[in-house]
């Protein structure tokens, strides 16, 4: 008894705002510097090695995994697609118009040890056929929305594991990062433990009973909490980076790739070449250097972040990437204004996150945590809720203020500068709207010929459609589009 009226005194002593202010700001911080170190851990794409036939090691779904930094493409199924036609478990055949049939050999197949990767590529076309062996290519689907995204997980899981078991790939947070970022997540745990048990110590030694007041109950809402964040932050970082092997892996496919693009006749040849060019064509629509095989071979929908584009005389896989957060159409001055405006919300944000927290926050946890007539579910439930929103809210608004102060910075520096975008049209995206029909999302993805990676742009004025050329003048760093034509002579 002694022992517990003198824990009591201490814990009642203890300053119940000071704690919950400092758990959110611990919280916040927490998760400013997760979000920073995974911008800083992104995957990197190393320079290409010597040009030459031999691909690196594993699948050819693998190399286009490491050639994309660990972002699978459509191309990956179709490339092995043609592999396995290439070593005779398939036969891919015109059949007129253009159109492929693939046919099954499962004799030669049941006597072929496969890579779980080419063995699921395999289950695909197994599943796809009719009573004669064969399926039109047009029947390859992954399904709906719902079955293809559960079979491309399963797919990419599978180029993951084969990636790890070649030493090729790691976690993009290894386990002591991992490690730190748990111990991290423990400080603000602890501020919050040792408020709430702060409260309660307040109300037993006022006389007050009940399970609501007893020892340890802090402890176990905190502990709701660091859970709850833990799990959350797990969920972000399945993601794979290459280890040292991997980059040299990598060197040699972005190197074979530039080999098979320079071969006569391969970005040309159709699916049922593979007889004649062999696993080359394969490589060559893995690595994305072969359209026409690949545009014949389409496993799924039509993506709007991957295209095709030729450039100097060779083809090319581009990927696009859209940014978030600018969909309207503003001058660079409105987008200046803009950002000052986001700077000022976040940082009032955070300042009201504060004042909750030390003010309204602590008199409803006690509020809570006094009333013993309330359920036990409700007495450790809505205060990790009082912890974790205020905690979100706060890290929020600090990422919107860090945000609008790098598109500030962008702004002003683009001021008085432009550059121009000249090329064709890659994608224009549509979107389902509120009455159930597609519309443009008013993004152009326009290829000038400089990168392999695309950003969208945001012009919604201009009306460009899929395939027409077009010049946009547009800022260089926010990329606001400050003028745009459809130059003439397009589809």
């Amino acid at each position: 008894m002694f022992a517990a009226a003198l824990v009591d005194d201490l814990l009642a002593d203890l300053p119940r705002t000071a704690l919950w202010v400092l758990a959110a700001v611990s919280a916040a911080g927490w998760l400013l510097a997760a979000s920073a170190v995974t911008w800083f851990t992104r995957p990197r794409l190393p320079a290409a090695g010597p040009t030459g036939e031999q691909p690196g090691p594993g699948t050819l779904a693998l190399g286009n995994f490491l050639v994309h930094r660990g972002a699978l493409t459509p191309t990956a199924v179709s490339g092995v697609v043609l592999d396995l036609a290439a070593r005779r478990l398939v036969a891919v055949e015109e059949i007129g118009d253009g159109r492929q049939l693939v046919r099954y050999f499962p004799q030669r197949a049941a006597a072929v040890s496969l890579d779980p990767v080419e063995a699921t590529v395999l289950e695909l076309i197994r599943g796809r056929l009719g009573p004669a062996g064969t399926v039109p290519v047009g029947e390859l689907s992954l399904g709906d929305e719902t079955a293809a995204s559960r079979w491309w997980k399963r797919f990419d899981a599978e180029v993951v594991a084969e990636g790890r078991r070649l030493g090729l790939l790691r976690r993009r947070w290894p386990t002591g990062a991992r490690l730190a970022m748990a111990l991290g997540l423990l400080v603000p745990a602890v501020f919050a433990a040792l408020a709430v048990e702060s409260g309660d110590a307040v109300q037993r030694l006022a006389g007050a009973t009940g399970d609501g007041t007893d020892l340890g109950g802090g402890s176990a809402v905190a502990l709701f909490g660091y859970v709850a964040l833990l799990a959350f932050a797990n969920s972000r970082l399945r993601a794979w980076v290459t280890t040292p092997l991997g980059d040299t892996a990598a060197a040699r496919w972005l190197g074979a790739r530039t080999f098979f693009a320079e071969q006569p006749g391969l970005a040309e040849a159709p699916p049922a070449a593979v007889v004649v060019r062999g696993r080359h064509l394969a490589a060559a629509v893995a690595l994305g250097v072969a359209p026409v095989a690949a545009q014949r071979l389409p496993i799924g929908p039509q993506r709007d972040d991957v295209a095709w584009v030729q450039r100097g005389g060779l083809w090319r896989e581009v990927t696009i990437r859209y940014p978030p957060g600018r969909r309207r159409s503003v001058g660079l001055e409105l987008a200046i204004l803009w950002s000052l405006a986001q700077l000022a919300a976040g940082l009032l944000g955070v300042w009201a996150d504060s004042w909750f927290v030390r003010t309204i926050g602590v008199a409803l946890l006690d509020a809570v945590r006094s009333n013993d007539a309330m359920p036990w579910a409700l007495r450790i439930g809505l205060p990790a809720v009082f912890l974790i929103v205020p905690t979100g809210f706060a890290a929020a608004s600090a990422l919107l203020a860090l945000r609008s102060v790098r598109d500030l910075a962008g702004g002003l520096a683009d001021l008085g500068h432009t550059t121009e975008l000249v090329g064709p049209v890659l994608r224009a995206p549509t979107a389902v709207d509120d009455e159930g029909h597609r519309a443009p999302t008013g993004f152009l993805a326009v290829d000038d010929g400089r990168s392999d990676e695309l950003l969208g742009v945001y012009c919604p004025k201009l009306g460009a459609r899929q395939g027409q050329r077009v010049r946009l003048v547009i800022t260089p760093r926010l990329g606001v589009v400050r003028h745009g034509e459809i130059l003439p002579g397009n589809g």
